[in-house]
Parts: structure tokens; C-alpha cells; sequence
């Protein structure tokens, strides 16, 4: 598996890479006004929407990615729904949310901001993510994704089931994933079928 410098490393990447359009978008609004201070209507609009896709994306991957193993925090179903709601409305995914469930430990919550990251990956069109509420046991995390051409390819699952194998900044989420089921006594379950992938950590 990945060792934890490397690991590091591509997170960085990724966290720049998934920033650096929101937080360009503001410097050009910003530009915008500096050369037209009388329009402004625009351009303000243009710097609040990529504000808070960026503040968006920092809260997500703040609990997507953050450190976890020490804080005995439980996070609740509806902060979760609303940081991940925040975070893909701009994209071209549907985010259903379970209506209702137990808090999970921030660990726990770690790993199903995690899932979403790999479902998304799973459904480079776009599509639907619904995430299931554990039910036989505070772990058994699962989550659906469904679009057109859904799937992982081989290289993604060599990464979920925290193969060493060489992985890239947009992998980081997934090579994150396996990381933390392993240290919830999980591994990572892929299932696809008809556009379908479902993702669940088993046992």
C-alpha cells in the first residue's frame, strides 16, 4: 500500500487541483471589477458562487480527509447530507441522502465521505450517489452509483483493495478509502452491475 508520505503527497495534489478552479474564479472576478468598477453585478455573482464552491470543497475535504483516529466526535446524518449536498451541487451528480440515521463516528464519517469520492469516480458522467444508512452494524457503510458508463477500472480496484500499485492525485481519495476501512477492521466491496456500482465495507 501506499506509505504515508506518498499518501500525503497526493492529497496535496489532489486538494490543489479540486481548489485551484473555485479559488481562479474569484481571482478573475476580482479582475473584472479592477477593470470595470462600474459594472460589478456580474462579477460579484461570479465571486460568490466560487466562494462557496470552495468553502464547500474545504468542508468536505476537511472530513473527507482530515485527521480522525483521535477525535471522539460523532457527526450527524444531516451535517454530513448538508456538507456533502454543498459539495457536489455544482457537478453533474445527484446526491440522495438517507432521511434519516444513527451519528457515526468522525472515523465513520470519514470513510462515507470517502465513499462518495470513489462513487463519484465510478460515474465520470454524472449520475445519481445515495449513500445507505448502516443498519446491521455501525460500519457497514454502502453506498450506490448510477450513470451512464458506471464502473471502476482494474487499476481503481487494485486501489480499494490497498493494492501497491502506483497511484496518481485523482486516485488519492481512493487509496485514502482503503487506508481508513483497514483501520476500521474493514476492506472495501465492489459490486457493478447494469451502470451500477455499489460500494460497501465489509467485513
Amino acid at each position: 500500500m501506499t506509505d504515508d508520505v506518498d499518501l500525503a503527497g497526493l492529497l496535496c495534489s489532489r486538494l490543489c487541483h479540486d481548489l485551484i478552479s473555485p479559488v481562479g474564479a474569484i481571482g478573475n472576478g476580482l479582475e473584472l471589477l479592477r477593470a470595470d468598477p462600474g459594472g460589478g453585478l456580474e462579477e460579484l455573482a461570479l465571486i460568490e458562487e466560487s466562494a462557496r464552491a470552495a468553502q464547500a470543497a474545504l468542508a468536505f475535504f476537511r472530513l473527507a480527509f482530515g485527521a480522525a483516529s483521535h477525535e471522539a466526535r460523532e457527526v450527524s446524518v444531516d451535517e454530513m447530507g448538508r456538507i456533502a449536498d454543498a459539495y457536489l451541487r455544482p457537478s453533474r451528480h445527484r446526491l440522495e441522502w438517507p432521511a434519516a440515521g444513527d451519528p457515526l463516528t468522525r472515523p465513520a464519517a470519514k470513510a462515507l465521505m470517502l465513499l462518495i469520492l470513489a462513487g463519484v469516480s465510478a460515474t465520470p458522467l454524472g449520475g445519481r450517489i445515495a449513500p445507505a444508512a448502516p443498519e446491521s452494524h455501525p460500519l457497514a457503510l454502502s453506498l450506490t452509483a448510477e450513470g451512464r458508463r458506471a464502473g471502476l477500472d482494474d487499476g481503481a480496484r487494485a486501489l480499494l483493495a490497498g493494492a501497491s500499485a502506483a497511484a496518481q492525485a485523482r486516485d488519492a481519495h481512493l487509496v485514502a478509502l482503503a487506508r481508513t476501512a483497514a483501520e476500521l477492521g474493514r476492506r472495501v466491496a465492489v459490486a457493478a452491475a447494469d451502470e451500477t456500482v455499489t460500494l460497501t465495507l465489509a467485513p
